[in-house]
């Protein structure tokens, strides 16, 4: 799968400007996001790390499919720069991108978790 960086600036820009109409300090205050990093992925101009795309994706509620460069076409995630040589190695290194995500977000479930136990 590979990301378009085109697909990807537009959605952050639209969904933070016009759907959940934010500011980027806002933005970056939810996220821990740099202000000027959002600046530079809203204009194209910076790949985030897979930590920070997972955090964008449910900040902002997009998915991976909403930013894919060509959706019918198999190809490995771009922040890896890896290079899958079969059908399998590209499977599985889509597996292990879902994985890293879910386990990223469960660990920030986790600390809000424990940050709302603690302030009780």
């Amino acid at each position: 799968m590979s990301i378009s960086l085109t697909k990807l600036s537009g959605i952050v820009h639209h969904k933070r400007k016009n759907v959940r109409k934010i500011t980027l300090e806002e933005l970056s205050g939810e996220t821990n996001i740099n202000k000027d990093t959002l600046s530079r992925i809203e204009n194209g101009r910076f790949y985030p790390s897979i930590e920070q795309l997972n955090i964008l994706m449910e900040a902002l509620r997009f998915s991976l499919k909403d930013i894919e460069e060509n959706p019918d076409e198999k190809k490995v995630f771009l922040a890896m720069m890896g290079s899958a040589t079969t059908e399998n190695e590209r499977v599985n290194f889509d597996k292990m991108i879902s994985m890293m995500l879910c386990l990223r977000k469960h660990d920030r479930l986790r600390k809000r978790q424990r940050e709302e136990m603690t302030s009780c």
